[in-house]
């Protein structure tokens, strides 16, 4: 089985890290105004958790909110779903990237519900495919026939760590609050891979064929600079108010 691209880099978990950072932030604000406020601040410093359901699929959320103007917020998500496809030559399966960690910053201008969002979107893997060829199938314009060819995987890629840029409302008061949130993952143009199993796949012609093939598609995708982020959320404030 033959690959056409180079190296990129790699997902990974890695939430200790930002967890420990929103805890310094919150420590550092609340050492800063807690003489002029200490209920309050403490009250603003209580963590809340939360589900979100969206284009990123289904997550989980931990936030916190040290001042009015400023929240910090981690995510996880996963995609439970893939989508199956029969076209004239072609049959498979396609699945979505899957899972999505996010670390955003929100921003409150007037201390309220509406904010602003900034912060970064760190996806596990592209768009995947799978598919058999079920008749004859061009490569380049060049004919091939589907038992030479076999099977063909692909994938679909953007920035593996991409800037994320939205704005949201979210509740300020109270144990549950609902939220929401509408912006755009900047993943960047898709990089393409398309590799297959058959006999055919070290031939020195079809290799040529479908890299001509692969750089067509990546043509064709150029425009997809970023993907929409709309999603919904509920979350519960620990140790919150009434």
């Amino acid at each position: 089985m033959t690959s056409w691209t180079g190296s990129r880099p790699r997902w990974l978990l890695a939430p200790l890290a930002p967890l420990a950072l929103l805890a310094l932030l919150a420590t550092g604000v609340g050492a800063q105004e807690a003489t002029a406020n200490d209920e309050d601040l403490l009250e603003r410093l209580k963590p809340a958790v939360g589900l979100t359901l969206g284009t990123t699929g289904i997550g989980v959320e931990a936030s916190v909110r040290p001042m009015p103007q400023l929240g910090f917020r981690l995510g996880l998500a996963t995609i439970p779903y893939s989508y199956d496809f029969d076209e004239d030559e072609v049959t498979g399966k396609a699945e979505p990237p899957s899972p999505i960690q996010r670390l955003s910053v929100d921003y409150a201008p007037l201390g309220g519900a509406f904010h602003l969002t900034a912060g970064f979107h760190r996806v596990s893997n592209g768009v995947r495919g799978s598919a058999v060829a079920t008749d004859s199938i061009e490569f380049n314009d060049r004919d091939y026939a589907p038992q030479d060819v076999g099977r063909i995987e692909a994938e679909v890629w953007g920035r593996s760590i991409a800037p994320y840029l939205g704005f949201g409302w979210q509740g300020t008061g109270g144990r549950f609050q609902v939220y929401g949130d509408l912006g755009v993952i900047l993943t960047g143009s898709p990089g393409v891979d398309i590799r297959v199993s058959g006999v055919i796949s070290d031939d020195p012609q079809f290799q040529q064929d479908l890299e001509a093939e692969r750089r067509e598609i990546e043509d064709d995708l150029k425009s997809l600079w970023g993907i929409p982020h709309i999603a919904l959320g509920l979350r519960y404030r620990i140790g919150g108010g009434p």
